[in-house]
């Protein structure tokens, strides 16, 4: 078959008709889309967004973390002011507690001085108006009130730190084998001591025992506890019944324990139809019960109910 021959026009329109496969977008898929160029893939719109979320995250720990720094500090600086206050105020408590104190023992000595004037004036009063009983009341408003006046200088010992003499109170109890011979006799005879049967003479005898202790008597000699029944009773007489001796031993010191009343000198001897004199014993038992040994006046007293 003979070959058409086209002429150049006609070959010109049918170059023109076809598609170039270099040519930009003449080339289309199969579902008519544009064919992948080979360049990168642009990153999930869905990571962009959590890579920013971390960012965020990330910094708002970072001020967490500063913030919480910063009131830890705060919080020590704020503690260590505190301490400081505290004890600053503590020292300052110390100091008004001890002026306090100082004025406190002022006072009550005050009141105790007055106290002991007053019975003192009571029991002069009592013996010029010859009335007993008034006078066995003044006589132990006088021994309470130099009891309460010993007592007091004791507890202001105990506050100093000076208190060497432990109360000034004998062995607590029998059992005590380093416990004195004369001392445990005595207990044992007078157990209200520690029965808490009558706490005021109970205290009055510690007293009085510290006392006989300075003046040179011995716990291991019945004597001393002689000499304390003997004042006790002269103290207390109201009390009298509680208080028994543990024997019949002479005190070791002193005048005799003899009765309270009748005639005799100061070197113990009975003289027939004689006033009795004060012996030596019985000027420092006034002082021990706050009567003055020179006032003559005291001196009655003391004869009166002696």
């Amino acid at each position: 078959m003979a070959e058409a021959i086209l002429s150049d026009d006609e070959l010109d329109l049918t170059v023109e008709g076809e598609s170039d496969p270099s040519s930009p977008g003449g080339e289309e898929t199969e579902a008519g889309q544009p064919a992948d160029d080979g360049g990168l893939e642009s990153p999930p719109t869905g990571r962009r967004e959590a890579d920013d979320d971390d960012a965020a995250w990330s910094e708002k720990v970072k001020k967490r973390i500063g913030k919480e720094v910063y009131r830890r500090k705060a919080a020590e600086e704020r503690e260590g002011q505190l301490s400081a206050d505290i004890a600053a105020l503590r020292a300052e408590i110390d100091q008004l507690k001890s002026h306090n104190a100082d004025a406190a023992a002022r006072a009550t000595d005050g009141e105790l001085q007055g106290k002991l004037a007053s019975a003192r004036q009571r029991l002069k009063q009592a013996i010029e108006d010859a009335d007993t009983d008034a006078q066995l009341e003044a006589q132990e408003a006088l021994a309470d009130a130099k009891l309460e006046l010993r007592e007091a200088a004791a507890r202001q010992k105990r506050t100093d730190g000076d208190d060497r003499q432990g109360g000034g109170r004998p062995p607590a109890a029998p059992a005590n084998p380093t416990m004195a011979a004369g001392a445990a006799a005595w207990l044992e005879r007078n157990q209200w001591y520690l029965s808490g049967q009558n706490t005021r003479l109970a205290r009055f005898a510690a007293e009085l025992d510290a006392d006989l202790i300075q003046e040179g008597y011995s716990p291991d000699d019945a004597g001393m506890y002689h000499e304390l029944n003997r004042r006790l009773r002269a103290a207390m007489p109201n009390a009298a019944d509680l208080i028994k001796d543990a024997g019949e031993t002479a005190p070791a010191r002193g005048r005799s324990a003899g009765p309270p009343t009748g005639a005799s000198s100061a070197d113990g001897q009975q003289r027939p139809g004689g006033k009795r004199r004060l012996t030596q014993s019985d000027l420092t038992q006034m002082e021990t019960f706050g009567l003055d040994p020179n006032s003559q006046e005291d001196r009655k007293a003391w004869l009166a109910t002696h």
